[in-house]
Protein backbone atom coordinates (compact mmCIF):
# COMPACT_ATOMS: atom_id res chain seq x y z
CA UNK A 1 0.00 0.00 0.00
CA UNK A 2 1.22 3.64 -0.79
CA UNK A 3 3.16 5.32 2.41
CA UNK A 4 1.93 8.92 1.38
CA UNK A 5 -0.74 11.23 0.44
CA UNK A 6 -1.99 14.59 -0.37
CA UNK A 7 -4.08 15.34 2.82
CA UNK A 8 -7.81 16.44 2.68
CA UNK A 9 -6.59 20.23 3.65
CA UNK A 10 -3.82 20.13 0.55
CA UNK A 11 -5.98 18.59 -2.13
CA UNK A 12 -8.68 20.98 -1.43
CA UNK A 13 -6.25 23.77 -1.23
CA UNK A 14 -5.13 22.57 -4.94
CA UNK A 15 -8.53 22.52 -6.17
CA UNK A 16 -10.01 25.96 -5.08
CA UNK A 17 -6.22 27.55 -6.34
CA UNK A 18 -7.39 25.70 -9.76
CA UNK A 19 -10.99 27.41 -9.50
CA UNK A 20 -9.26 30.80 -8.56
CA UNK A 21 -6.26 30.93 -10.37
CA UNK A 22 -4.12 30.94 -7.34
CA UNK A 23 0.13 29.98 -6.63
CA UNK A 24 0.84 27.32 -4.51
CA UNK A 25 3.81 27.52 -2.85
CA UNK A 26 5.02 24.33 -0.95
CA UNK A 27 8.40 26.02 1.25
CA UNK A 28 8.65 23.80 4.43
CA UNK A 29 9.52 20.16 4.49
CA UNK A 30 9.19 19.11 8.35
CA UNK A 31 10.61 15.97 9.72
CA UNK A 32 9.18 14.27 13.19
CA UNK A 33 8.80 10.98 15.15
CA UNK A 34 5.26 9.80 15.87
CA UNK A 35 4.53 6.76 18.09
CA UNK A 36 3.12 3.69 16.64
CA UNK A 37 3.12 4.60 13.23
CA UNK A 38 3.11 1.51 10.60
CA UNK A 39 4.76 2.46 7.20
CA UNK A 40 2.99 -0.46 5.44
CA UNK A 41 -0.20 1.48 6.35
CA UNK A 42 -1.28 4.29 4.05
CA UNK A 43 -2.01 7.98 6.37
CA UNK A 44 -5.16 8.97 6.77
CA UNK A 45 -6.28 12.20 4.39
CA UNK A 46 -7.42 13.89 7.50
CA UNK A 47 -3.42 13.62 8.66
CA UNK A 48 -3.25 16.43 10.82
CA UNK A 49 0.23 18.21 12.07
CA UNK A 50 2.08 16.56 14.71
CA UNK A 51 2.37 17.66 18.34
CA UNK A 52 5.29 20.28 18.56
CA UNK A 53 7.02 17.96 20.85
CA UNK A 54 7.38 15.09 18.26
CA UNK A 55 8.54 17.39 15.41
CA UNK A 56 12.32 17.41 15.25
CA UNK A 57 13.08 19.88 12.23
CA UNK A 58 10.64 22.55 10.76
CA UNK A 59 12.95 23.04 7.54
CA UNK A 60 13.01 25.56 4.26
CA UNK A 61 13.27 23.15 1.40
CA UNK A 62 16.64 23.29 -0.89
CA UNK A 63 15.00 22.70 -4.59
CA UNK A 64 12.18 21.69 -6.32
CA UNK A 65 11.60 20.86 -9.69
CA UNK A 66 9.76 18.87 -12.34
CA UNK A 67 10.04 15.41 -13.06
CA UNK A 68 10.94 15.04 -16.21
CA UNK A 69 9.19 11.99 -17.01
CA UNK A 70 5.81 13.09 -15.55
CA UNK A 71 5.46 16.70 -15.97
CA UNK A 72 2.29 16.36 -13.34
CA UNK A 73 4.90 15.39 -10.96
CA UNK A 74 6.64 17.75 -8.29
CA UNK A 75 9.63 17.05 -6.50
CA UNK A 76 11.03 18.76 -3.24
CA UNK A 77 14.45 17.76 -2.03
CA UNK A 78 16.01 18.70 1.47
CA UNK A 79 19.22 17.62 2.80
CA UNK A 80 19.84 16.64 6.63
CA UNK A 81 23.73 17.80 6.98
CA UNK A 82 25.63 15.95 9.39
CA UNK A 83 25.62 18.98 11.90
CA UNK A 84 21.20 18.35 11.94
CA UNK A 85 20.47 16.13 14.84
CA UNK A 86 20.63 13.99 17.39
CA UNK A 87 16.93 12.36 16.72
CA UNK A 88 14.68 9.96 15.23
CA UNK A 89 12.09 10.30 12.43
CA UNK A 90 9.47 7.99 10.55
CA UNK A 91 7.10 11.10 9.43
CA UNK A 92 7.68 13.73 6.62
CA UNK A 93 5.24 16.40 5.92
CA UNK A 94 5.31 19.07 2.82
CA UNK A 95 3.81 22.31 4.04
CA UNK A 96 2.78 25.69 2.75
CA UNK A 97 3.34 28.99 4.53
CA UNK A 98 1.96 31.03 2.77
CA UNK A 99 -1.59 28.99 3.05
CA UNK A 100 -0.93 27.47 6.90
CA UNK A 101 -1.71 24.03 5.09
CA UNK A 102 -0.44 20.36 5.47
CA UNK A 103 -0.14 19.52 1.61
CA UNK A 104 1.27 16.22 2.05
CA UNK A 105 2.46 13.22 4.16
CA UNK A 106 4.97 10.71 4.11
CA UNK A 107 5.18 7.58 6.43
CA UNK A 108 8.74 5.98 6.38
CA UNK A 109 10.55 3.44 8.42
CA UNK A 110 11.80 4.96 12.13
CA UNK A 111 15.61 5.75 11.52
CA UNK A 112 18.22 7.66 13.01
CA UNK A 113 19.66 11.20 12.58
CA UNK A 114 22.97 12.00 14.13
CA UNK A 115 24.56 14.83 14.11
CA UNK A 116 28.90 15.43 14.41
CA UNK A 117 30.29 15.06 17.75
CA UNK A 118 33.71 15.47 17.68
CA UNK A 119 36.09 13.86 15.65
CA UNK A 120 32.98 11.35 14.94
CA UNK A 121 31.28 12.50 11.59
CA UNK A 122 27.79 12.92 11.34
CA UNK A 123 25.04 11.30 8.56
CA UNK A 124 23.77 13.67 5.77
CA UNK A 125 20.56 12.55 4.43
CA UNK A 126 18.76 13.75 1.01
CA UNK A 127 15.05 13.47 1.65
CA UNK A 128 13.18 14.03 -1.90
CA UNK A 129 9.32 14.30 -1.34
CA UNK A 130 7.64 13.88 -4.92
CA UNK A 131 3.69 14.64 -5.17
CA UNK A 132 1.60 14.30 -8.30
CA UNK A 133 -1.30 15.89 -9.52
CA UNK A 134 -3.07 17.72 -12.51
CA UNK A 135 -1.78 21.17 -13.65
CA UNK A 136 1.10 20.44 -11.31
CA UNK A 137 3.54 23.75 -13.00
CA UNK A 138 0.65 25.79 -12.87
CA UNK A 139 -0.43 25.63 -9.92
CA UNK A 140 3.20 25.95 -7.99
CA UNK A 141 4.77 28.09 -10.74
CA UNK A 142 7.54 25.40 -10.60
CA UNK A 143 9.11 25.40 -14.58
CA UNK A 144 13.02 24.05 -13.89
CA UNK A 145 13.34 20.49 -14.37
CA UNK A 146 14.49 18.48 -10.86
CA UNK A 147 17.85 17.02 -13.27
CA UNK A 148 19.36 20.36 -13.29
CA UNK A 149 19.65 20.69 -9.84
CA UNK A 150 19.72 16.93 -8.32
CA UNK A 151 23.56 15.13 -7.92
CA UNK A 152 24.79 13.23 -10.87
CA UNK A 153 28.74 11.72 -9.88
CA UNK A 154 29.58 9.49 -13.34
CA UNK A 155 31.16 12.03 -14.49
CA UNK A 156 33.33 12.76 -10.67
CA UNK A 157 34.85 9.09 -10.64
CA UNK A 158 35.54 8.40 -14.16
CA UNK A 159 36.64 4.97 -14.82
CA UNK A 160 40.47 5.02 -16.39
CA UNK A 161 41.06 3.37 -19.87
CA UNK A 162 43.37 0.93 -19.11
CA UNK A 163 43.34 -1.89 -16.39
CA UNK A 164 46.09 -1.62 -14.34
CA UNK A 165 47.31 -0.86 -10.42
CA UNK A 166 46.63 2.70 -10.90
CA UNK A 167 42.77 3.30 -12.25
CA UNK A 168 42.66 6.36 -10.63
CA UNK A 169 44.67 9.03 -10.95
CA UNK A 170 46.91 10.12 -7.57
CA UNK A 171 45.63 13.00 -5.93
CA UNK A 172 47.01 16.54 -8.23
CA UNK A 173 48.27 14.42 -10.85
CA UNK A 174 48.33 17.05 -14.33
CA UNK A 175 47.92 13.91 -16.81
CA UNK A 176 44.80 15.47 -18.13
CA UNK A 177 46.30 19.00 -18.01
CA UNK A 178 49.18 18.18 -20.25
CA UNK A 179 47.28 16.05 -22.84
CA UNK A 180 45.88 19.46 -23.35
CA UNK A 181 46.08 21.63 -26.09
CA UNK A 182 47.91 23.73 -24.63
CA UNK A 183 49.86 21.37 -22.11
CA UNK A 184 52.83 23.78 -21.18
CA UNK A 185 55.14 21.35 -22.70
CA UNK A 186 58.53 20.47 -21.35
CA UNK A 187 57.04 21.04 -17.47
CA UNK A 188 56.97 17.15 -17.23
CA UNK A 189 59.30 14.57 -18.46
CA UNK A 190 57.04 12.31 -21.03
CA UNK A 191 57.38 8.66 -19.63
CA UNK A 192 55.35 5.39 -20.25
CA UNK A 193 52.04 6.11 -18.35
CA UNK A 194 52.51 1.61 -17.25
CA UNK A 195 55.72 2.10 -15.45
CA UNK A 196 56.42 2.87 -11.71
CA UNK A 197 57.82 6.37 -12.31
CA UNK A 198 54.78 7.79 -13.89
CA UNK A 199 56.19 11.70 -13.87
CA UNK A 200 59.22 13.16 -12.54
CA UNK A 201 59.47 14.07 -9.02
CA UNK A 202 57.29 16.81 -7.76
CA UNK A 203 59.29 20.20 -9.11
CA UNK A 204 61.40 18.72 -11.62
CA UNK A 205 62.93 21.44 -14.10
CA UNK A 206 65.51 19.47 -16.37
CA UNK A 207 63.20 20.19 -19.79
CA UNK A 208 62.64 23.68 -18.86
CA UNK A 209 66.57 23.82 -17.59
CA UNK A 210 67.05 22.99 -20.94
CA UNK A 211 65.08 24.79 -23.34
CA UNK A 212 66.12 27.97 -25.21
CA UNK A 213 64.92 30.05 -22.23
CA UNK A 214 65.82 28.71 -19.26
CA UNK A 215 67.20 31.35 -16.71
CA UNK A 216 70.67 29.61 -16.60
CA UNK A 217 72.73 30.71 -13.34
CA UNK A 218 69.49 30.77 -11.19
CA UNK A 219 71.09 28.13 -9.08
CA UNK A 220 75.33 27.08 -8.55
CA UNK A 221 77.00 23.77 -8.09
CA UNK A 222 76.04 23.37 -4.42
CA UNK A 223 72.30 24.38 -5.19
CA UNK A 224 72.44 27.34 -3.33
CA UNK A 225 71.48 30.96 -4.57
CA UNK A 226 74.13 33.15 -6.86
CA UNK A 227 74.21 37.09 -6.82
CA UNK A 228 72.20 36.75 -9.99
CA UNK A 229 69.10 35.09 -8.33
CA UNK A 230 69.58 36.90 -5.20
CA UNK A 231 69.39 39.92 -7.13
CA UNK A 232 66.22 38.89 -9.93
CA UNK A 233 64.54 37.72 -6.31
CA UNK A 234 65.03 41.52 -4.94
CA UNK A 235 63.78 43.20 -8.40
CA UNK A 236 60.13 44.42 -8.84
CA UNK A 237 58.93 41.29 -10.50
CA UNK A 238 60.55 38.37 -8.99
CA UNK A 239 59.20 35.47 -10.55
CA UNK A 240 57.34 33.97 -7.23
CA UNK A 241 57.31 30.61 -6.21
CA UNK A 242 59.18 29.29 -9.25
CA UNK A 243 62.56 28.14 -7.57
CA UNK A 244 61.63 27.94 -3.42
CA UNK A 245 61.44 24.98 -1.66
CA UNK A 246 57.52 23.81 -2.92
CA UNK A 247 54.64 25.73 -1.60
CA UNK A 248 56.88 27.72 1.20
CA UNK A 249 56.41 30.93 0.36
CA UNK A 250 53.17 30.68 -2.36
CA UNK A 251 50.65 32.39 -0.60
CA UNK A 252 52.85 35.16 0.29
CA UNK A 253 54.30 35.35 -3.69
CA UNK A 254 50.62 35.09 -4.95
CA UNK A 255 49.77 38.48 -2.81
CA UNK A 256 49.80 42.39 -4.31
CA UNK A 257 53.01 42.79 -2.38
CA UNK A 258 55.36 39.86 -1.79
CA UNK A 259 57.91 42.07 0.27
CA UNK A 260 60.93 39.92 -1.66
CA UNK A 261 63.96 39.55 0.07
CA UNK A 262 62.81 39.44 3.96
CA UNK A 263 65.06 36.61 4.87
CA UNK A 264 68.93 36.87 4.58
CA UNK A 265 71.36 34.22 3.85
CA UNK A 266 70.98 32.15 7.26
CA UNK A 267 67.16 32.26 6.42
CA UNK A 268 66.67 33.95 9.67
CA UNK A 269 64.89 37.63 9.35
CA UNK A 270 66.31 40.36 9.36
CA UNK A 271 65.82 43.59 11.53
CA UNK A 272 63.41 44.61 8.30
CA UNK A 273 61.14 41.60 8.88
CA UNK A 274 61.31 41.49 12.80
CA UNK A 275 60.09 45.55 12.60
CA UNK A 276 57.26 44.35 10.23
CA UNK A 277 55.95 41.48 12.30
CA UNK A 278 55.71 43.45 15.20
CA UNK A 279 53.37 46.02 13.45
CA UNK A 280 49.66 46.05 13.64
CA UNK A 281 48.94 43.60 10.88
CA UNK A 282 52.17 41.39 10.81
CA UNK A 283 50.74 39.12 7.91
CA UNK A 284 50.96 36.10 10.99
CA UNK A 285 52.13 32.43 9.50
CA UNK A 286 53.78 33.84 6.34
CA UNK A 287 57.43 33.41 7.26
CA UNK A 288 57.81 31.22 10.46
CA UNK A 289 59.28 27.89 9.81
CA UNK A 290 57.03 25.50 9.06
CA UNK A 291 55.41 23.77 11.58
CA UNK A 292 56.68 26.09 14.19
CA UNK A 293 53.20 27.29 15.65
CA UNK A 294 51.47 23.73 15.36
CA UNK A 295 50.91 23.16 19.05
CA UNK A 296 50.32 26.44 18.73
CA UNK A 297 47.66 26.40 16.39
CA UNK A 298 45.62 23.66 18.53
CA UNK A 299 45.68 25.59 21.24
CA UNK A 300 42.92 27.50 22.93
CA UNK A 301 43.72 31.27 21.55
CA UNK A 302 45.61 29.93 17.76
CA UNK A 303 46.95 33.29 16.80
CA UNK A 304 50.03 31.75 14.38
CA UNK A 305 52.60 33.97 13.47
CA UNK A 306 52.21 36.79 16.32
CA UNK A 307 55.03 35.88 18.21
CA UNK A 308 58.22 37.58 17.61
CA UNK A 309 61.48 35.26 17.16
CA UNK A 310 62.07 34.79 21.25
CA UNK A 311 58.53 33.36 21.15
CA UNK A 312 57.43 35.82 23.35
CA UNK A 313 54.06 37.34 22.69
CA UNK A 314 54.55 40.96 21.49
CA UNK A 315 52.45 44.01 22.75
CA UNK A 316 50.32 44.01 19.83
CA UNK A 317 49.22 40.10 20.19
CA UNK A 318 48.40 40.99 24.07
CA UNK A 319 45.93 43.56 22.94
CA UNK A 320 44.34 41.20 20.29
CA UNK A 321 44.15 38.34 22.53
CA UNK A 322 42.00 40.57 24.90
CA UNK A 323 39.53 41.61 22.24
CA UNK A 324 36.06 40.55 22.16
CA UNK A 325 36.72 38.86 19.21
CA UNK A 326 40.05 37.39 18.98
CA UNK A 327 39.38 35.06 15.80
CA UNK A 328 39.66 32.23 17.32
CA UNK A 329 40.56 28.74 14.92
CA UNK A 330 41.63 31.12 11.68
CA UNK A 331 45.30 29.20 11.59
CA UNK A 332 45.03 25.99 13.24
CA UNK A 333 45.69 22.97 10.76
CA UNK A 334 42.77 23.34 7.77
CA UNK A 335 39.62 21.63 9.16
CA UNK A 336 40.14 21.00 12.60
CA UNK A 337 37.85 22.93 14.38
CA UNK A 338 35.29 23.87 11.40
CA UNK A 339 32.81 21.49 12.24
CA UNK A 340 32.94 22.33 15.79
CA UNK A 341 32.87 26.05 15.21
CA UNK A 342 29.60 25.27 12.67
CA UNK A 343 28.27 23.39 15.18
CA UNK A 344 24.87 24.01 17.09
CA UNK A 345 27.03 22.46 20.34
CA UNK A 346 30.03 24.62 20.10
CA UNK A 347 31.41 24.84 22.98
CA UNK A 348 30.15 21.38 24.77
CA UNK A 349 32.10 21.92 27.81
CA UNK A 350 30.00 20.36 30.29
CA UNK A 351 28.94 17.37 27.90
CA UNK A 352 32.65 16.85 27.22
CA UNK A 353 33.28 16.27 30.43
CA UNK A 354 30.48 13.98 31.20
CA UNK A 355 31.24 12.03 27.80
CA UNK A 356 34.15 10.95 29.71
CA UNK A 357 32.71 9.21 32.20
CA UNK A 358 31.85 5.86 31.63
CA UNK A 359 28.26 5.55 32.02
CA UNK A 360 26.11 8.63 32.92
CA UNK A 361 22.54 10.01 32.62
CA UNK A 362 21.72 11.45 29.04
CA UNK A 363 18.04 11.64 29.93
CA UNK A 364 15.54 12.53 32.59
CA UNK A 365 11.46 13.35 32.28
CA UNK A 366 9.00 13.89 35.12
CA UNK A 367 5.50 13.69 34.29
CA UNK A 368 3.79 17.15 35.15
CA UNK A 369 1.50 15.97 37.85
CA UNK A 370 4.82 14.02 39.65
CA UNK A 371 2.77 10.57 38.92
CA UNK A 372 5.81 9.24 37.17
CA UNK A 373 9.53 9.24 35.86
CA UNK A 374 12.32 7.65 34.68
CA UNK A 375 16.10 8.66 34.07
CA UNK A 376 17.91 6.70 31.53
CA UNK A 377 22.06 6.39 31.24
CA UNK A 378 24.41 6.20 28.81
CA UNK A 379 24.83 2.54 28.67
CA UNK A 380 21.01 2.10 27.83
CA UNK A 381 20.65 1.31 31.30
CA UNK A 382 16.64 2.91 32.64
CA UNK A 383 15.46 3.75 36.60
CA UNK A 384 11.49 4.59 36.49
CA UNK A 385 9.26 4.44 39.05
CA UNK A 386 5.98 6.48 40.19
CA UNK A 387 3.13 6.65 42.50
CA UNK A 388 -0.53 3.61 42.77
CA UNK A 389 -3.80 4.86 43.88
CA UNK A 390 -4.18 4.16 47.67
CA UNK A 391 -6.89 3.66 50.20
CA UNK A 392 -8.65 1.58 47.51
CA UNK A 393 -9.42 -2.25 46.30
CA UNK A 394 -8.39 -2.87 42.73
CA UNK A 395 -6.03 -4.85 39.97
CA UNK A 396 -4.47 -2.00 37.88
CA UNK A 397 -1.63 -1.90 35.46
CA UNK A 398 1.91 0.28 35.19
CA UNK A 399 2.10 1.41 31.92
CA UNK A 400 6.01 2.44 31.95
CA UNK A 401 7.21 5.55 30.80
CA UNK A 402 9.80 4.11 28.98
CA UNK A 403 9.58 0.82 27.01
CA UNK A 404 12.31 -2.09 28.49
CA UNK A 405 13.99 -4.58 25.88
CA UNK A 406 12.28 -7.47 27.30
CA UNK A 407 10.59 -8.71 31.07
CA UNK A 408 13.57 -9.25 32.21
CA UNK A 409 13.40 -6.05 35.12
CA UNK A 410 13.56 -5.68 38.49
CA UNK A 411 10.13 -4.12 39.59
CA UNK A 412 9.24 -3.24 43.56
CA UNK A 413 6.19 -2.13 45.38
CA UNK A 414 6.03 0.13 48.46
CA UNK A 415 3.28 0.95 50.65
CA UNK A 416 2.32 1.51 54.11
CA UNK A 417 -0.38 -0.38 55.77
CA UNK A 418 -3.12 0.25 58.42
CA UNK A 419 -1.62 -0.89 62.19
CA UNK A 420 -3.62 -4.15 63.15
CA UNK A 421 -5.08 -2.44 66.33
CA UNK A 422 -6.12 0.60 65.15
CA UNK A 423 -7.91 -0.50 61.70
CA UNK A 424 -9.14 -3.43 62.18
CA UNK A 425 -6.95 -6.07 61.34
CA UNK A 426 -6.07 -7.48 57.69
CA UNK A 427 -3.64 -8.94 56.14
CA UNK A 428 -1.79 -8.93 52.69
CA UNK A 429 -2.00 -11.58 49.53
CA UNK A 430 0.88 -12.44 47.38
CA UNK A 431 -0.46 -9.97 44.12
CA UNK A 432 -1.16 -7.25 46.44
CA UNK A 433 2.38 -7.56 47.65
CA UNK A 434 4.15 -7.35 44.48
CA UNK A 435 3.81 -7.32 40.22
CA UNK A 436 2.22 -10.23 38.14
CA UNK A 437 1.99 -10.63 34.33
CA UNK A 438 5.22 -8.56 33.44
CA UNK A 439 5.72 -7.73 29.54
CA UNK A 440 8.10 -4.91 28.38
CA UNK A 441 5.95 -2.64 28.48
CA UNK A 442 3.95 -3.29 31.41
CA UNK A 443 3.04 -4.78 34.93
CA UNK A 444 0.38 -6.03 36.84
CA UNK A 445 -0.71 -5.66 40.40
CA UNK A 446 -3.13 -5.46 42.86
CA UNK A 447 -4.16 -2.95 45.60
CA UNK A 448 -6.01 -3.40 49.17
CA UNK A 449 -7.84 -0.40 50.94
CA UNK A 450 -5.30 -1.36 54.04
CA UNK A 451 -3.05 0.71 52.22
CA UNK A 452 -2.60 4.43 53.05
CA UNK A 453 0.12 5.00 50.23
CA UNK A 454 1.84 2.99 47.21
CA UNK A 455 4.59 3.60 45.28
CA UNK A 456 6.46 1.41 42.87
CA UNK A 457 10.15 1.41 41.08
CA UNK A 458 11.63 -0.08 38.21
CA UNK A 459 15.25 -1.04 36.73
CA UNK A 460 16.29 -2.75 33.60
CA UNK A 461 17.69 -2.26 29.83
CA UNK A 462 15.94 0.20 28.06
CA UNK A 463 14.18 -0.98 24.65
CA UNK A 464 15.95 2.22 22.57
CA UNK A 465 19.62 2.52 23.07
CA UNK A 466 19.97 5.73 21.38
CA UNK A 467 17.43 7.56 22.77
CA UNK A 468 13.49 7.49 24.23
CA UNK A 469 10.58 6.28 22.21
CA UNK A 470 8.78 9.62 23.47
CA UNK A 471 5.83 7.50 25.51
CA UNK A 472 4.04 8.35 28.64
CA UNK A 473 3.50 6.54 31.94
CA UNK A 474 -0.06 6.02 33.62
CA UNK A 475 -2.38 3.67 35.38
CA UNK A 476 -5.40 2.00 34.34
Amino acid sequence: MANSIITDAGRALLVRALKEGLTVTIDRMIFADVPGLDPAVTPGGAQPMPPADQIKMNAAIDHAGIDDKNPDTIIYSKILTATDGNWYLNWIGLYSSQHETLIAVCVVPRHYKFKTDGFQAGNTLYKNFAIQYANASTLTGITIPAEKWQYNFDDRYAFKGHDHAGKYEPLGAVANHNNDAGAHSGKFAAVDHNHDTKYEPLGAVNTHNSAADPHPGKFDAAGTATAAVKTHNEAASPHPGKFEAAGAVNTHNSAADPHPGKFDAAGTATAAVKTHNEAASPHPGKFEAAGAVAAHNSAANPHPGKFDAAGAATSAVDTHNSAASPHPGKFEAAGAVNTHNSAADAHPDLRGRLDAIADHVVEVWTAADGSAWYRKYSSGWVEQGGTLPAGTTTTLTITFPMQFANADYTILKSFSIHNDGEGGGGSLIYNQAGFYAKTATSARTSMTNLMDAAFWIAFGRAAQQGGSDGGSGGTQ
